[in-house]
């Protein structure tokens, strides 16, 4: 699944229909990556991944559409797709975020969904993630981000009930093109660490 961290609730998004908003502004984004990374484990079976999505903005509500391959597998492989919204306020200094994302995949992993609440100051975020098909299940993520000489160097801590995930990663600009690099460790027995090398742009 895409990693996002701002996202709206349902409600939010249906009652903006009926009030006036900014005309909506679009970005999209496409990317090939080595490996695709999400809460620490790969979603393609260490393999690579195309992905493409686009964003909206009006005022305070965002939404999009993102796809990528996946592999899951015995689940099978196929697409994922996913839907997201948010409503999210604040500046520069610090914010909030409230939220949902549906996740659509074509393999026997079914699709779901989740709603989730965030905030950050400065360079420091916490978003906590519900999941709609199983309230019982909930994921917590804390991110930090540094400018390091011509690029950001992020940090990521993630955890559920069953196991928690760190990772770090860099990112900068060449010629046009934004070109990372990711690493994630998870604390599951027998499970390895991933690795992604990842070229994308905006349009």
């Amino acid at each position: 699944m895409k990693k996002i961290t701002q996202f709206a609730s349902a409600a939010v998004l249906a009652s903006a229909v009926a009030m006036p908003v900014a005309a909506a502004e679009g970005e999209g984004n496409a990317a090939i990556t080595t490996d695709y990374i999400w809460r620490g484990i790969s979603q393609t079976q260490n393999s690579a991944a195309v992905q493409a999505g686009y964003d909206w903005t009006s005022g305070a509500l965002s939404y999009g559409v993102w796809g990528s391959n996946v592999d899951y597998g015995l689940l099978g492989s196929g697409v994922e797709v996913d839907l997201y919204g948010a409503y999210s306020g604040g500046d520069d200094e610090m914010g909030y975020s409230v939220g949902y994302i549906y996740y659509y995949t074509s393999t026997d992993a079914g699709s779901t969904s989740e709603i989730s609440i965030g905030g950050y100051y400065q360079m420091v975020s916490l978003d906590y993630y519900v999941n709609l098909d199983d309230t019982s299940y909930s994921w917590t993520d804390i991110n930090a981000e540094f400018e390091v000489g011509p690029g950001t160097l992020g940090v990521n801590y993630g955890m559920d009930d069953s196991y928690t995930t760190y990772g770090v990663s860099y990112g900068m600009d060449v010629s046009g093109y934004d070109v990372g690099l990711s690493y994630a460790s998870v604390d599951t027995a027998g499970a390895d660490d991933v690795f992604a090398l990842s070229v994308g742009m905006t349009f």
